[in-house]
């Protein structure tokens, strides 16, 4: 929530988070326990302020009509990484029963140098631009009449919990639950059982970055589907939309507890799962997961994008603040239920949180369009008085010319 706290988003672009990044990344050459969670800790408060700029300047860069696709571009680029991480890490650690100290060191000088590029570019990101007023503000469930201005951070933490406590924003929390503890499984959680599940193969430990790399091919292809959205392809809603990447992680859901044992959330096991114990199906599984996951990221993003565009750095930072706790969360019961368990949880929560957006999309839209409706009504009424007056003008002008040469008239 601390960037929710922040009188200006543009103060989120300065150096002192991309600072503690460095020291993040550097704290693992020291290879202490203590000061990595230490380090870790002071992270996770520079994220906040990170993630938070970040949606915010993406709203403020975005109108109503670019922001799906500004929204795609983006989590395509965050999600895209993690392939070309993975694809190195394949390559770098093929053949190695363990990491030694000079591969280590080897990698950590590579995200350095990565890390340092990326505070160089974020220096040079121009300002946001002016704060472009909704044209569908009476489409919007809230009534942003105006961006506050708050002068203390009391008066901030009033905002963003107005914003938390919007009967919208409460709704849609069930999403952001699905979103967080997706974000956990599919980048984490997955993976590591993968690993864990020895009967797959002899060299089991390969397929987890194969995984990664294969979750990328997923977001790929969720990039194709919203591209056929943008390209009006077919005429469906946001909702449309969303449901298929959802469905695609129930698909997903599914066969990994028919492929994975229980007992792959915990640590190696020889076992296999109930129906298979398929290297492909584990693949397509990652693939699934990331089409789902590209789906929910953007979409969410947009939606709350448009009830709240007056609100960006509050909306922003309850959304990220959401994810992340739920991520945790998920961290934490991931060790301590088995691996059925935790996909009974995602199920669930994902079906009622795609039954929650769609209806909340729903409204939003039918609200749009009758503010659509009634702008087109009062400018049409607006011609037609304009029309009639002009119509009046004429005739008196007509009448007066009329006049003006009854009186021209020689008398007989």
């Amino acid at each position: 929530m601390a960037g929710a706290i922040l009188p200006h988003p543009d103060r989120l672009q300065k150096r002192p988070h991309h600072r503690c990044c460095r020291i993040f990344s550097g704290s693992f050459y020291l290879e202490s326990t203590l000061i990595f969670y230490v380090v870790s800790a002071i992270s996770g408060v520079t994220h906040a302020l990170l993630w938070t700029g970040q949606g915010v300047y993406l709203i403020e860069n975005s109108t109503p009509k670019t922001v799906v696709r500004d929204s795609s571009i983006f989590w395509f680029l965050y999600h895209i990484s993690p392939v070309l991480g993975n694809v190195s890490a394949f390559c770098t650690l093929a053949g190695k029963s363990s990491v030694d100290a000079g591969t280590r060191v080897m990698i950590l000088d590579v995200m350095n140098v990565i890390l340092a590029l990326s505070v160089v570019m974020f220096c040079f990101l121009p300002a946001s631009s002016p704060r472009r007023k909704n044209p569908d503000q009476a489409a919007t469930i809230t009534d942003p009449a105006s961006e506050p201005k708050p002068e203390d951070c009391a008066e901030a933490l009033r905002q963003a919990w107005l914003v938390f406590t919007d009967t919208h924003m409460l709704a849609l929390m069930i999403l952001f639950v699905y979103s967080g503890l997706q974000i956990a499984y599919s980048e984490t959680i997955y993976n590591s059982s993968v690993g864990f599940t020895l009967s797959l193969s002899q060299n089991v430990k390969e397929l987890v970055p194969l995984t990664g790399i294969f979750n990328g091919i997923g977001i790929l292809l969720g990039v194709c589907i919203q591209t056929l959205q943008q390209a009006k392809a077919f005429n469906w809603t946001n909702s449309v939309y969303l449901t298929i990447g959802i469905q695609f992680q129930l698909i997903c859901y599914v066969l990994t507890g028919l492929n994975l044992p229980n007992e792959s959330a915990f640590g190696d096991t020889q076992k296999t799962g109930v129906l298979f114990n398929s290297v492909p199906l584990a693949l397509l599984s990652s693939v699934l997961l990331g089409i789902g996951n590209m789906s929910i990221q953007t979409y969410v993003s947009s939606l709350i994008a448009t009830l709240f565009w007056e609100r960006s750095s509050q909306v922003s930072a309850i959304f990220n603040f959401s994810e992340f706790v739920w991520s945790a969360v998920c961290f934490i019961y991931s060790t301590r239920i088995g691996l059925y368990a935790q996909l009974v949880i995602l199920i669930i929560t994902a079906i009622l949180g795609n039954i929650v957006y769609i209806l909340v999309e729903t409204r939003v839209r039918k609200r749009r369009d009758a503010a659509s409706r009634k702008t087109a009504v009062n400018c049409d009424v607006e011609n037609n008085n304009r029309n009639n007056e002009l119509v009046r003008k004429l005739k008196d002008s007509y009448v007066s010319a009329e006049i003006m040469t009854f009186r021209m008239l020689p008398e007989e």
